[in-house]
């Protein structure tokens, strides 16, 4: 049975070498012949379209064919394993035929060109009853960038997301020798000596410090003190200022009030008086005063919704994911037709749908989000099958706990869900027009 796997626009690559070379039925033979067949399965049939925009290609056999961006991280890095091993021996056996006698440079160019394609993109793998085992499409052909000329070693491909453009490589492995270098020397002192006798002033320092301090703070305190009990030319007392008998003329006896401490006694009473005046009358008007009618509680503030703290409404129909981890996850969708929606650069956009937000990637967000919005809405019959993959588990806590929220028109719904573990694709729902 022949299933189709994907197209490829003619737009974003270009061949290499002669259109015999990159023959379909030429390669594959002289794999089987040279190497075995398991090395010819890898490249899949293309078949030029009509109007030589693009490329669609097939397998010939049984099972369901998937890209190697969302397959979970262990099957991922088996495909790249064996898909690694199958290329090495391709090339070997390329550079073997152009060493040996005879006219076989053709040869040895359709075999080595067999193993180029522009990037990671280009890899599915095909599952079915006897396992998983890899497919190549693109193959024959480079992108137009100056990286993607260079021929593809799937093997460097060791560990989730690296770069940009839809490729994701391993980062580099921590230098070890770094990471064994001590402090620096220059930090060090050239002589235990000079190190001692820097340090004991800055001791004798420490210990004054504290004593100095003390000594400030009781003179403030005592300071204090003096200020309250003496104020302007007197001695401030439980039974009121005593003013010092100082001679007239002096600018204390002036500062005080005419009549001495009797003074200030009568009019420490008047005062005494005017309060109680002032205290009765409050209480009298206080139970003239009606109590005012109950008000009803304040209606409470109304939540922010989180998804749209997180993402503007786009579109007539939206599928956002949101989840609070520094994981990556990946949001993809299958349509009805058959090809997927998710993260790599040539698969983001299919059946009006388009995968707009993508975090947790190269970077963590502190809130992360991925989107898909169908700008004029479902645009194909059938269900839209919405999944979600842990792509990179930054930490060892499971589970991780998600909510997807479908919103078409008003009317939205929402779904959640958690990763328990590394594995499948976790089928959150469908959503049809």
């Amino acid at each position: 049975m022949s299933i189709f796997i994907t197209s490829t626009p003619l737009a974003q690559m270009r061949p290499l070498g002669s259109e015999g070379e990159r023959s379909h039925a030429r390669v594959t033979s002289l794999l089987v012949r040279y190497l075995s067949p398991e090395h010819a399965a890898i490249l899949a049939d293309p078949v030029l379209l009509r109007d030589g925009s693009g490329v669609d290609w097939y397998v010939d056999d049984e099972g369901e064919t998937v890209p190697l961006a969302v397959l979970p991280y262990g099957e991922a890095q088996a495909v790249r394993v064996q898909l690694a091993t199958l290329l090495r021996d391709i090339r070997a056996k390329a550079d073997e035929i152009e060493a040996g006698p005879g006219n076989r440079q053709s040869a040895a160019a359709a075999l080595r060109n067999a193993t180029l394609f522009p990037g990671e993109d280009c890899i599915y793998a095909l599952r079915s009853a006897s396992g998983l085992r890899p497919l190549i499409v693109g193959w024959g052909y480079e992108g137009h960038e100056q990286a993607a000329r260079q021929p593809f070693d799937v093997s460097t491909f060791a560990a989730p997301r690296g770069g940009g453009g839809g490729v994701r490589a391993a980062p580099p492995p921590p230098s070890i020798g770094a990471a064994a270098i001590g402090p620096s020397p220059a930090t060090a002192t050239l002589d235990g000596s000079a190190g001692a006798a820097g340090a004991a002033p800055a001791g004798r320092f420490r210990m004054l410090l504290p004593l100095l301090l003390t000594g400030l703070l009781s003179l403030l305190v005592f300071g204090l003190i003096i200020a309250f009990l003496l104020p302007a030319c007197g001695l401030r007392t439980p039974f009121g200022v005593v003013l010092f008998g100082l001679p007239p003329g002096t600018g204390c006896l002036a500062a005080a009030p005419a009549g001495g401490t009797a003074s200030l006694l009568d009019d420490a009473r008047t005062l005494e008086r005017e309060l109680a005046v002032l205290q009765q009358q409050y209480r009298d008007r206080r139970l003239a005063c009606r109590p005012a009618a109950a008000r009803p509680p304040a209606p409470p503030p109304a939540q922010p919704d989180r998804f749209d703290e997180r993402i503007d409404r786009r579109g007539a129909t939206q599928i956002t994911l949101i989840w609070d981890s520094k994981d990556d996850l990946d949001l993809s969708m299958t349509c009805p037709s058959g090809p997927i929606i998710y993260f790599a650069r040539a698969h983001r956009s299919h059946c009006g749908g388009l995968l707009d937000e993508d975090r947790n990637a190269d970077s963590v967000s502190p809130s992360p989000v991925e989107n898909i919005t169908f700008e004029g809405g479902l645009l194909e019959n059938g269900p839209h099958r919405i999944r979600v993959n842990l792509y990179n588990k930054r930490d060892g806590n499971y589970p991780i706990p998600f909510t997807v929220r479908i919103r078409q028109g008003d009317s939205t719904r929402e779904i959640p869900g958690a990763i328990t573990g590394p594995g499948q694709p976790i089928i959150v729902g469908e959503v049809a027009p």
